[in-house]
């Protein structure tokens, strides 16, 4: 599934693949208000199937803004109530460093998978 949403204020494309019990959604571009909509859109497609690992790919996303930021909050409790697990990959650096400015759940989330992520390894 692909979803393109457009204001006069951000863009952001995202993409969703399934195999299994694993959703991986794919955003390119810059979140800003129309995050919300974006999110609406992909929980509509998650809802439906019997994933219990969603996966959010940030590697394209060139900018993110505060006004996405509650949305992405949103969103998150509402995959955790599924119930699914919510993974979060390719984090860039100013992403990460506004998420750590801004003091979301997000940076924790991201903090709680990297340490798994390791232990598994170890």
């Amino acid at each position: 599934m692909d979803a393109n949403i457009t204001t006069n204020e951000k863009k952001v494309d995202f993409f969703i693949s399934e195999k299994d019990k694993y959703v991986v959604v794919s955003f390119q571009g810059q979140i800003g208000r129309t995050f919300e909509q974006t999110l609406l859109e992909c929980w509509k497609h998650i809802s439906k199937t019997q994933a219990d690992q969603i996966i959010l790919n940030f590697h394209d996303v060139t900018q993110f803004d505060k006004h996405g930021l509650s949305a992405f909050v949103r969103f998150e409790k509402q995959v955790r109530e599924k119930p699914a697990q919510l993974r979060i990959c390719f984090v860039n650096h100013p992403l990460y460093k506004f998420l750590n400015d801004e003091g979301s759940g997000f940076l924790k989330l991201l903090a709680i998978f990297v340490d798994k992520q390791i232990r598994e390894l170890s």
